[in-house]
């Protein structure tokens, strides 16, 4: 028995995969991450480094590419046809307050911390299947 619950456990570590890319911010970098069906959240600190931290849970569904250039640093991540329905990520990403960020998110949850200013959504941008949640630094959940 405690050998069947082993060998479960140990393919469902095989199954998660976690990596961090760490990029050299130059001041008014630009970040791009094009991602679907996955939760991302957005911190913003002091750093000049942009650091991105992918879990991938059923890491075998995803398909992950990260560049970067004198421009920006590009994220991109694809869940595969089929069993990529049977997988799910999060993208932990940390950039610089100055850091122009564009997401191109389809059927994700987005979370952004330590956020200050303005943020302008347009009406048809929300729909009831994909509501979108904003926290502010302070702010409890």
């Amino acid at each position: 028995m405690w050998q069947l619950l082993n060998a479960a456990g140990t393919v469902r570590d095989i199954a998660r995969h976690t990596r961090t890319y760490h990029f050299a911010a130059a001041p008014a970098t630009t970040f791009y991450l094009r991602t679907e069906s996955a939760t991302v959240q957005i911190i913003r600190w002091v750093k000049p480094l942009i650091e991105v931290t992918t879990r991938l849970n059923g890491a075998f569904g995803w398909r992950v590419l990260a560049e970067h250039d004198e421009v920006g640093v590009y994220v991109a991540a694809k869940r595969r046809a089929v069993i990529g329905t049977l997988s799910s990520a999060i993208f932990e990403v940390r950039l610089p307050y100055d850091a122009h960020t564009i997401l191109k998110l389809e059927a994700c949850d987005l979370h952004i911390a330590n956020l200050n200013g303005e943020i302008q959504i347009p009406a048809n941008f929300i729909t009831p299947q994909a509501p979108v949640m904003l926290l502010g630094a302070g702010d409890d959940d």
